[in-house]
């Protein structure tokens, strides 16, 4: 009997873990970030200015990353802004340099961009709004996340329903 109680605690422990941490992933991260990527493409734009470019390379455990860094600044209502985000969701890193190279060369030194910025928050301004990859994949990492905790769960409340009716016919 105690290890059947002691499974189940820990069917219960990791059922609020992966519900936990779904809803985390999708209501906390997920969606906003889905929301204002979308939206990004409708905010105001002013002209900017490139400060920075170049290809970033980091070693982590003997493995090479690679990721595009810029820095561009802009001015909205007399007031100037710096940022760093090209996407609204953010940047990424890869093993292979090519991509990353292909938008440095895209966004050179003293270059003059278009810079969408959101007009509830100036100091967040990017370059190329909208929805990217990255926005579908937490998304959809933290919702089958979350389902996978809520399924794991109902199993589990099967189990401690049947476990209290055999208790309650004295089996």
């Amino acid at each position: 009997m105690v290890r059947r109680s002691n499974s189940l605690i820990g069917q219960i422990i990791v059922t609020i873990i992966a519900v936990g941490v779904g809803g985390l992933f999708t209501f906390y991260l997920g969606l906003p970030m889905y929301f204002r990527a979308k939206a990004s493409t409708e905010w105001p734009t002013v002209p900017g200015r490139i400060q920075v470019s170049e290809v970033k390379q980091t070693t982590e455990k003997g493995k090479t990353k690679y990721s595009a860094s810029l820095q561009f600044s802009y001015d909205v209502k007399g007031k100037n802004y710096e940022s760093a985000y090209i996407w609204p969701s953010g940047g990424y890193s890869s093993n292979s340099k090519t991509n990353h190279r292909a938008i440095v060369e895209r966004y050179p030194v003293g270059k003059e961009v278009k810079v969408y910025y959101d007009p509830r928050e100036p100091s967040f301004g990017v370059l190329e709004p909208g929805l990217t990859a990255t926005n579908y994949i937490v998304l959809i990492a933290g919702a089958l996340f979350f389902l996978a905790g809520l399924v794991l769960g109902l199993y589990t409340l099967r189990r401690i329903m049947g476990l209290a009716w055999t208790i309650g016919s004295g089996y």
